[in-house]
């Protein structure tokens, strides 16, 4: 199990992979193949030398039952980083990189403290971030690209030549669009940081078309060094030598028995592993004494008719294990990959899984899991936990999830537990449907517990959990629900607004929003739709097209309900109100004298406001308002101004946007 077989050309090019970026540009090393092909195990014969050269290495696996969580593999893992950063720091290179990082966010450590709260342990200085981020609120200006944005900076700090970062994500097949917008972005990035990505997928589950294949190309496009290949099964003589290892046989004297497993399996190393083990519990393959060596029946072997299935191989030998083994194999199973000990523990209080601890003890022992860092419990690999999950019939699937999450929710009521919270959501979420039959009140309690979940992940900048949280419980609300349950439904459908439009998904943002104009009781209750509403306009640069699309009275009566707004909500919506009266003085050609006064004044207040990307708006339709009126002076001032503030930003579309446009003014100066 420790050694490599049979690739010693993936080996050699992986590592030359690596030895490119230590000299400064970051690569992308993508490894397809079936499961159990040895992808990850070549993907960790580098970790010494990339510890050897002062690098770090950081790992995600993705799941099938974990996708409602998107961004918190990636983000996890780099928040890790930061413990593995400062067990590596000196005193004064903990001190240069404390000030390193306040020079360069500033104000902003907190919002990297809200997503990664173990940079708190990179300085006694950020020590008092942890509580304010845990009390804090969400910031409606962080999006999905100033997420990556805000992680990329972070990325620029930590890695380097002398101290590259390995991102190895395993199972992208699994993974969602968000999860690898970042790492496209970080790699894209030519400001100074220095990645090794390694990516690995089961090229026989992703079809043309799959995000996996739109990243490869995207980096290619980008000029990002990427490199591919693909695991197939061992050779006849690469087994050969694995089974002579593992028998302490010469090859030649084992090569009829590695030529019956080879036809069997195909060359899959783990299936291997498993069908010789299966053979020896079965007394098909034994050890002789009198011998000293193993020996078989090749034809009562030949003869058998074991199955070509490495799945159902390991669920007939689950089918033998104890009834608490089988329980916990299930119970894990249902959470993925991996487990936390705390929730083995939680569990193991109530009278149904009280045995689950003891099966954890006996499922190791039996080689199915293995314990790791941080008191977690992992299966041993994938096909383990997919043949335990098959354990389950499908047609009690749902009912079982449901049942974990609801005995985690009375175990954990009105306890702290931290991210557990997204694990019992989850849970309880996979099989809601049967919720309806434990009556209205637990519909509600459940409601209310994904509203906790969904705030949670808004503070830690996961809008798309958010979103999906938020979701889920205005699905659980009666039909009635703005007459029944009004303060629930009005405060959930205000978060799910939220987490909609800092998620990209801005259509859906504004149906919500003119739901809540329409239902929300009094001007107070629909103020925060009117302050989300504007940044939507804004944001989405369709201001215009909202004007043509309301009547006169209708955009004078959007503009007074802004009016409204800015004189209770201050500073941070006044700019909102006054580009979008600048938009109205275009629109209206006998004031068009006025719409260069009404754009300077919304530049000035959102530059107070330290809205920057609103700053960079404003400055942008104040480009374009200039174009129209052929003042290519002017229009050029304002369009630098708009490329300055997307930069700082971040939103390298917006930036590739205005370059675009400042193109347009090159050439036409050129033809000139």
């Amino acid at each position: 199990k420790e050694k490599l077989y049979g690739r010693d050309k993936e080996g050699t090019l992986i590592t030359d992979t690596f030895c490119r970026v230590t000299r400064g540009k970051s690569e992308a090393f993508f490894i397809g193949g079936f499961s159990g092909s040895g992808k990850s195990m070549l993907v960790d014969t580098l970790r010494l030398r990339v510890k050897n050269v002062g690098g770090y290495v950081i790992k995600h696996k993705f799941d099938a039952i974990s996708q409602d969580r998107p961004l918190s593999g990636v983000i996890s893992a780099l928040d890790r980083l930061c413990i593995m950063v400062k067990a590596g720091l000196t005193h004064r290179g903990s001190a240069a990189l404390s000030k390193q990082l306040k020079d360069d966010f500033g104000a902003d450590i907190g919002l990297l403290a809200r997503m990664l709260p173990n940079v708190r342990v990179l300085s006694p200085e950020f020590s008092s971030l942890a509580s304010k981020v845990e009390d804090g609120k969400s910031n409606d200006k962080m999006n999905a690209r100033s997420v990556s944005f805000t992680l990329l900076r972070f990325m620029r700090l930590i890695s380097s030549p002398k101290r590259p970062v390995m991102l190895f994500l395993d199972d992208l097949q699994w993974a969602d669009d968000c999860a690898l917008e970042i790492i496209h972005t970080f790699l894209t990035d030519t400001m100074g940081s220095c990645i090794f990505f390694v990516g690995t997928y089961r090229d026989n589950e992703v079809q043309v078309g799959h995000s996996v294949f739109d990243l490869m190309e995207k980096l290619e496009v980008s000029n990002v060094p990427t490199t591919k290949v693909s695991l197939t099964g061992l050779d006849q003589q690469d087994l050969n030598e694995m089974i002579s290892d593992a028998m302490c046989l010469y090859p030649r004297m084992c090569k009829p028995l590695s030529d019956i497993v080879f036809q069997k399996t195909k060359g899959n190393p783990f299936f291997v592993l498993e069908f010789m083990q299966s053979l020896q519990s079965r007394g098909l393959l034994r050890y002789d004494s009198c011998q000293k060596q193993w020996v078989w029946d090749e034809d009562t072997i030949r003869a058998e008719q074991i199955t070509d299935n490495v799945q159902h191989l390991l669920s007939s030998k689950m089918n033998r294990l104890s009834a608490n083994v089988q329980t916990l194999l299930k119970v894990m199973a249902c959470f993925g990959t991996s487990t936390n000990e705390s929730v083995i523990e939680y569990l193991s209080e109530s009278p149904e899984y009280s045995g689950v601890r003891t099966g954890l003890e006996e499922a190791i022992s039996d080689g199915f899991v293995e314990a790791y860092a941080e008191r977690k419990f992992k299966f041993v690999h994938d096909k383990v936990r997919e043949a335990a999950y098959n354990l389950i019939p499908d047609c009690e699937k749902r009912q079982l999830h449901y049942n974990l999450g609801k005995t985690l929710y009375y175990i954990c009521e009105n306890k702290d537990v931290g991210d557990t919270i997204f694990l019992i959501a989850s849970q309880i979420n996979h099989g809601r449907e049967c919720i309806q039959k434990d009556g209205k009140e637990l519909s509600i309690a459940v409601a209310k517990l994904n509203m906790k979940a969904g705030k949670k992940a808004l503070v830690g900048c996961d809008h798309q959990t958010a979103y999906f949280n938020f979701h889920v419980a205005l699905s659980l609300l009666p039909e009635d629900n703005w007459e029944s349950y009004y303060d629930l439904t009005l405060q959930l459908n205000l978060l799910m607004a939220r987490a909609a439009n800092s998620s990209c998904k801005y259509d859906e943002a504004e149906l919500i929003l003119q739901t809540i104009c329409g239902k929300a009781h009094c001007l107070h209750d629909k103020l925060p739709a009117f302050v989300l509403l504007s940044q939507r306009l804004a944001l989405l640069d369709i201001l215009k097209k909202k004007f043509s699309y309301y009547k006169e009275g209708e955009v004078k009566k959007i503009i007074e309900s802004m009016r409204v707004a800015a004189s209770h909500a201050g500073f941070n919506f006044r700019n909102k109100l006054e580009l979008l009266e600048a938009e109205q003085y275009v629109l209206a050609v006998h004031k068009r004298s006025v719409a260069s006064r009404a754009y300077d004044t919304a530049i000035t207040s959102a530059r107070n406001a330290k809205l920057i990307h609103e700053q960079g708006l404003a400055c942008e339709k104040a480009g374009f308002y200039y174009k129209r009126m052929k003042d290519s002076e002017k229009s050029l001032k304002y369009f630098n101004q708009a490329r300055e503030c997307y930069e700082e930003w971040g939103s390298t579309v917006k930036v590739d946007f205005i370059r675009r446009e400042l193109d347009r003014f090159d050439s036409k100066n050129k033809r000139v």
